[in-house]
């Protein structure tokens, strides 16, 4: 009964089609901290054991491909290559280049450049990468480990139960005219 109603009926089809898209389970764009800390060839090697710092924004649950993302550098042993604008070198990187498994990154095999590629940012946890930082000059890696990824600093909504729950009421209200139109059709 529904879906002749559903098809013979394009508004309540429309409606229909947006309540399904509205409803649905919004993707979350997470963000974590993460970090690693200086060790064996690094470069200078009084760094050895300081611990590099950043953030990561704009990961989805599952297989991400490392684009749209938002790094930044929060601390270095120097105070140096801070900041964000970060962008992946696709050739250098996996596809997937982070996989996030219930919440948490459980693979990262990514490598982003800044200043024409003169800075350099590699992400390695179950992957082919050591973690390291690098000006050209100076380098913080961990050939040792892995990046620790902790814990979502902040889940943002990309869309929103409002727009469902407003679909739903176009739904009702859609339903509503069709009553009003079949009872004015019985009376006449």
């Amino acid at each position: 009964m529904l879906s002749k109603i559903i098809l013979r009926n394009p508004s309540v089809s429309l409606v229909t089609l947006v309540m399904t898209l509205g409803i649905s389970a919004p993707a979350m764009a997470l963000s974590f901290n993460w970090s690693f800390e200086a060790g064996l060839g690094s470069i200078p090697d009084t760094d050895i054991g300081q611990t590099i710092t950043g953030t990561i924004s704009g990961l989805v649950e599952g297989d991400n491909d490392g684009t749209g993302l938002t790094i930044t550098v929060d601390s270095t042993p120097s105070g140096d290559l801070l900041g964000s604008g970060w962008t992946l070198d696709t050739a250098g990187s996996s596809d997937p280049a982070f996989v996030v498994t219930g919440g948490m990154v459980t693979f990262a095999n990514a490598f982003y450049t800044r200043n024409s590629g003169t800075n350099v940012l590699l992400f390695g946890l179950n992957g082919t990468f050591d973690p390291a930082l690098s000006d050209g000059v100076t380098v913080w890696t961990d050939i040792d480990g892995d990046t620790v990824f902790e814990g979502m600093i902040q889940d943002v909504p990309e869309g929103s139960m409002s727009s469902g729950l407003a679909s739903l009421g176009l739904l009702g209200f859609g339903f509503q005219l069709k009553r009003k139109r079949h009872s004015a059709q019985n009376v006449s």
